[in-house]
């Protein structure tokens, strides 16, 4: 049983990750809608309405910082909408952080790079993608960010390094490097976090050990906050990024063992980032035993979000119940144009009319 002051604390303003949030539930990195029409203005509204709902910070989905990495350019785009979507949330005092990332091989739309054999690999300079994310990064804080997170998960370019155990490129000494020369070129700007994948669930990936040592290497080298994930988008259901039929108890927050080795080591080395950890979060209850057994100390949701933008407010109203998210992932369904939650959007419009089998 979890005490009432924990459970408080949930909901109480927390300076974490180098910025002041308003609670410690935060919104995860979600990429709304399809490349080629990120971001919009559509997008806009749906992460305004996460700052609305009462998420103590907004991650957003990841801008690209090198065009061989991206499924489009954001330049100048990029700009005007962390200029326009910060001051949406400041209405809130909903802080923003912005997710930059190089997507290695997963190009969803890629029409520069299309000859007669499509898409092809690439081989890329580290020392210029790291660079990349730093100037990506004083144009993040100068647009009015509050902090940027660092993508070294699910399968792209700065964790990928993680599966090499030979064959570096000239001057790496460590896989873990050129996420940390990234993290060094951002840190210039303001404060970072990074989003670290502890291990990919798949045949031939990186395991949890090696995740773990890239978080570690992450905290010596200043990040404010370490999110904590898992899994590729290659990996095999029912594991994986998008885990199938999370439920309020038992399912949730599949990663709390790994994610306690982490934050044991960083404070056994004296470590000073904060640890906030995702994955299968579902209920009030299960936050609150996370903050209370040192686990983490705040805890990022992604598909509740989507199901229920407004979901911290109705916690903060006394509706204590689990989120009404079960995980079926409809909402990230192939060929859906822009995320929304299909079950939720029937209830809502009163869509439950039992139809004829026939």
């Amino acid at each position: 049983m979890v005490s009432l002051k924990t459970v408080r604390e949930l909901f109480e303003p927390a300076n974490l990750g180098g910025i002041p949030l308003t609670c410690r539930f935060v919104a995860s990195a979600i990429t709304p809608e399809v490349f080629g029409r990120w971001p919009s203005e559509r997008a806009l509204r749906f992460y305004r309405s996460l700052g609305a709902g009462g998420a103590g910070a907004v991650i957003t989905g990841s801008f690209y910082v090198d065009r061989l990495g991206a499924d489009e350019s954001h330049g100048d785009q990029f700009v005007g909408f962390v200029e326009r979507l910060s001051g949406l949330l400041k209405d809130f005092d909903c802080p923003l952080v912005v997710q930059l990332g190089h997507s290695s091989h997963r190009l969803h739309n890629v029409p520069q790079l299309m000859g007669p054999r499509g898409p092809y690999p690439h081989e890329t300079d580290p020392y210029e993608v790291t660079q990349a994310f730093g100037r990506f990064s004083k144009k993040a804080f100068e647009a009015g960010a509050s902090a940027v997170q660092i993508r070294c998960c699910h399968g792209s370019l700065l964790d990928s390094f993680l599966t090499m155990s030979e064959g570096l490129p000239p001057g790496l000494e460590n896989p873990w490097d050129p996420a940390v020369m990234a993290l060094d070129a951002c840190l210039a700007h303001g404060p970072v976090w990074v989003k670290v994948g502890l291990g990919e669930d798949m045949p031939h990936g990186y395991g949890v050990d090696d995740g773990i040592r890239l978080g570690i290497e992450l905290a010596k080298g200043g990040a404010s906050l370490i999110e904590v994930t898992s899994g590729t988008f290659e990996s095999r259901p029912p594991v994986g990024v998008l885990r199938i039929g999370v439920s309020s108890g038992e399912s949730e927050a599949h990663l709390a063992s790994p994610c306690r080795r982490l934050s044991e080591t960083l404070r056994e080395l004296g470590l000073s980032s904060h640890i906030m950890l995702s994955g299968s979060i579902r209920s009030i209850e299960r936050s609150a035993e996370l903050l209370e057994e040192g686990i983490c100390s705040a805890v990022s949701m992604g598909r509740p979000f989507i199901a229920e933008p407004d979901l911290v407010n109705r916690w903060r109203e006394d509706d204590r119940r689990p989120s009404a998210c079960f995980s079926c992932n409809a909402c990230l369904a192939e060929g859906v144009e822009f995320v929304t939650c299909p079950v939720m959007r029937e209830k809502e419009e009163n869509f439950w009319n039992l139809r004829s089998p026939d």
